[in-house]
């Protein structure tokens, strides 16, 4: 699930209260609104007040939408980005694209503001509007008023899903603030805001609740307490200086939709004033510089940016810096997670500075035939997270103890190494030198080269220096893909997976990732490709327009020849146990994997069919394997959720079509005897 938490992407705010004149829309609402398109998807609204009178010229702005396999926010994607309630009270929101729901904001004079999903559907869905929540308060120092200062009050849940907005105002002379028509029966944080209070100090994020429509809080008086600040330097990373042109840093709270930017001087220094003691954030402003891995206090799954607690003023916080955007993927579904204490957000912010006590690692890379350095190795630092032995349980007979020794061992996820992946450094001549703080997670050390087999180093508990890694050549799956008849599959898409990863397979049948671009490739004209090795590499999954395949790790090689398997048409009819034909369902697969397999890769499939009037349903694009059809059940909450419920276990044969035949609603035929017996021993 996405979040609204980018500071980076605040660049606007808000005025609580009510929509002022010059705001409203520069000619009179239609009567009505205009119909959808014919063959369009669309959402009817009627918006109404308390007393049931329809809502005029509410502001109807489209945030985000859902599909079957899918939700997504910003831009239009087909949808007008705003619109207006008719005079009737009602607005249509519609493309041609099919769509599931679809997210507004609504914004009407004197009303609350409100952020919801609305389903996709034929019939006029009725909304109504309330006055909302008051929250109202004084900021005061010194026991005095304090006017003109600005205030602001942000949603507690930042889910996209669910995000409810941020709003400012200022303080009358009398120190007093007040944020009308705020949504009912939500948690907030109220604060003052950082540029606007640092001359005076700062007033921390207080987290508040609104009451029902019409209901009034007070906060009381919200504290002006002496401001911490922050002082500090950019140091350009070895073979860089930093540019002639201004650059900036911010610094910014997960609890408040607010920031503060500040120049650095051609020095490299820089000075962030009225922070106050908690977890903080900070970042570079500037797109054309980023934050080096040797920042102790960068966030694992957001290399823009910096977390770590301030509890006092600082002087001597030195950030490492380079030329050049670094992006990087999401957080990989494979990789473990620090310990809490361990996080960043909850150890003192630090970045390449000079700290006690450090675990410092250096050493070089080389051929383990030649002894001579590797110059296009990386090393990825990483941690693993204490092991934590399982409770003494009740003597397991024999029998079962005998079986233990042969079961595939599965790693708690608590206990999977969590590898940093934005801190991974390229060596120009094979040496490295990396620091790791003591923590209760012990430093690791990944390494990898180009047609060089990768290896893990540790956990590491003190320092070293003069650390030899020898690498042995090797790469990873390399061959030739055909198509069902013999002829080099031109175009094809291979996914390489590793232990725990998780990949998707649309209903095209095409093959989609994680943006682990070095995990997917597609074949040369003469269908040819070829992996570096990887660490836990275990599947290798190949789709075309004309089939598919798949191999496990025993099948790998550096010559393969792979010959593709075309697709298959799954049909049958849903009845019930009376025989009679179940309509309107969704149907949906997954591969038929056993337990003992379930660290292994995954490959979600994003086919889905609906049955019809007589029950029939077809999927089309299917792999031939053993596979599960699957009833999908719909959840409102959270939004987009859903469940499954198993219909029938078949093995999908290559080509032609594979007729069920009667499926029987939710009653799937019992495991095989064999599966049966594996799933009761735990293979």
């Amino acid at each position: 699930m996405h979040s609204r938490t980018i500071l980076l992407c605040l660049v606007w705010a808000v005025t609580a209260g009510p929509i002022l004149a010059q705001d409203a829309p520069s000619s009179a609402p239609p009567m009505a609104p205009d119909p959808p398109p014919a063959g369009s998807t669309f959402v009817h609204v009627r918006l109404l007040h308390p007393d049931e009178t329809p809502v005029v010229g509410a502001r109807v702005e489209f945030q985000g939408v859902g599909t079957a396999h899918s939700t997504g926010w910003g831009g239009s994607r087909g949808f007008d980005p705003e619109t207006v309630s008719a005079r009737n009270g009602e607005f249509i929101l519609h493309r041609q694209e099919p769509f599931t729901r679809v997210q507004v904001e609504l914004r009407a004079e004197g009303l609350a503001m409100v952020t919801l999903w609305i389903p996709a559907s034929n019939q006029v869905q009725v909304i109504h509007l309330g006055p909302g929540a008051t929250l109202a308060g004084r900021i005061v120092i010194r026991n005095q008023p304090l006017a003109g200062v600005r205030v602001g009050v942000c949603n507690e849940d930042r889910a996209s899903e669910r995000f409810a907005g941020h709003f400012e105002t200022t303080t009358d002379q009398e120190g007093r603030f007040e944020f009308r028509h705020l949504p009912t029966d939500t948690s907030w944080y109220a604060y003052g805001l950082i540029d606007s209070l640092k001359s005076h100090g700062s007033v921390a994020p207080r987290l508040v609740r609104t009451g029902g429509d019409g209901e009034t809080r007070d906060l009381g008086d919200l504290v002006v307490e002496p401001g911490l600040s922050l002082e500090g330097r950019l140091i350009p990373a070895p073979g860089s200086t930093l540019p002639a042109t201004s650059m900036e840093v911010y610094a910014g709270y997960s609890t408040a939709w607010d920031l503060q930017r500040a120049p650095v001087d051609p020095d490299g220094r820089f000075r962030l004033e009225g922070l106050h003691a908690t977890s903080m954030e900070f970042g570079l402003w500037n797109r054309d510089w980023h934050l080096t891995g040797r920042n102790r206090s960068l966030v694992p799954y957001l290399p823009q940016r910096m977390k770590g607690t301030l509890l006092s003023s600082r002087t001597n916080f030195l950030v490492e810096v380079a030329p050049g955007q670094k992006t990087h993927a999401p957080a990989r579904p494979s990789n473990g997670r620090l310990p809490v204490p361990d996080r960043p957000e909850n150890r003192p912010l630090s970045g390449v500075e000079q700290v006690p006590n450090l675990i410092r690692i250096r050493g070089t890379v080389v051929d383990e035939k030649t002894g001579k350095p590797l110059p296009q190795a990386t090393v990825l630092p990483g941690r693993q997270p204490p092991i934590i032995s399982a409770a003494a349980g009740p003597t397991k007979p024999l029998f079962k103890r005998m079986l233990d020794a042969f079961r595939p061992a599965s790693v708690p996820f608590n206990e999977l190494p969590c590898w940093l992946d934005p801190m991974e450094m390229a060596l120009t001549d094979g040496s490295f030198d990396v620091s790791f703080e003591r923590l209760s997670s012990e430093p690791l050390l990944q390494f990898q080269a180009p047609g060089y087999e990768p290896g893990i180093v540790g956990p590491i508990t003190h320092s070293t220096n003069g650390l030899i890694i020898p690498m042995t050549k090797g790469i990873g799956p390399a061959g030739v893909v055909h198509t069902p008849a013999g002829t080099p599959a031109r175009g094809a898409t291979l996914i390489y997976a590793a232990l725990r990863d998780a990949f998707t397979m649309e209903a095209t049948g095409s093959l989609e990732g994680y943006a682990n671009l070095e995990v997917r490739q597609v074949t040369t004209e003469t269908g040819t490709f070829k992996f570096d090795q990887r660490l836990d590499g275990s599947r290798l999954w190949v789709s075309h327009a004309t089939g598919w395949a798949s191999l496990e790790e025993e099948a790998f090689g550096d010559a393969l020849k792979i010959r593709l398997k075309p697709w298959t048409v799954v049909t049958g009819t849903l009845v019930d146990t009376n025989g009679w034909p179940v309509t309107n369902q969704t149907l949906t697969l997954e591969f038929d994997q056993p337990p003992s397999q379930r660290d292994l890769p995954r490959l979600w499939f994003r086919h889905e069919c609906q049955t019809g009037p007589q029950g029939r349903f077809l999927l089309t694009n299917v792999p031939p394997a053993d596979l599960v059809l699957l009833r999908i059940i719909r959840v409102t909450q959270p939004p987009g959720a859903f469940s499954t419920i198993p219909q029938t276990r078949f093995r999908a044969e290559p080509g032609g079509t594979n007729d069920l035949g009667q499926v029987t609603f939710d009653t799937p035929p019992p495991e095989p005897i064999l599966r049966q017996l594996r799933r009761s021993l735990g293979f």
